[in-house]
C-alpha cells in the first residue's frame, strides 16, 4: 500500500508534509501531488521554520554557497525573486 493509499483510508482533517532532503521546488514535489491526490483539502501557506542565528549565518557573504542558496530559495530572500516561503517563522529553540 502506498502512502497516498494509506492516507485515503483514514479520515484526516490535517496532513503535514515536508520535502525530503534539499528540495528547491516545493510546489512541484509537495504541493502539486497533494492538490492532485486530495482535492478536498486546502493547502495552507508554506511556512519555513528557521533559527535566527543560523539564518543570519546563511545570509552572510561567507556562508556555504549551496546551503545559502537553499535557505534563500525557501525563504524568498533573493532580491527580485518570488521564492517558495509564504511565511517565515523564526524560533530560537531549534538548536538547543
Amino acid at each position: 500500500m502506498t502512502v497516498i493509499e494509506e492516507l485515503r483510508t483514514r479520515s484526516l482533517d490535517v496532513i503535514f508534509a515536508e520535502p525530503v532532503g534539499s528540495c528547491t521546488d516545493i510546489s512541484a514535489t509537495v504541493f502539486g501531488p497533494l492538490r492532485e491526490e486530495f482535492d478536498g483539502y486546502r493547502v495552507a501557506p508554506f511556512t519555513v521554520l528557521a533559527d535566527p542565528a543560523r539564518a543570519k549565518e546563511l545570509l552572510s557573504e561567507d556562508a556555504d554557497s549551496d546551503l545559502a542558496f537553499l535557505f534563500q530559495t525557501n525563504c524568498g530572500s533573493r532580491p527580485g525573486m518570488h521564492d517558495q516561503g509564504d511565511l517565515i517563522r523564526m524560533h530560537q529553540g531549534f538548536l538547543e
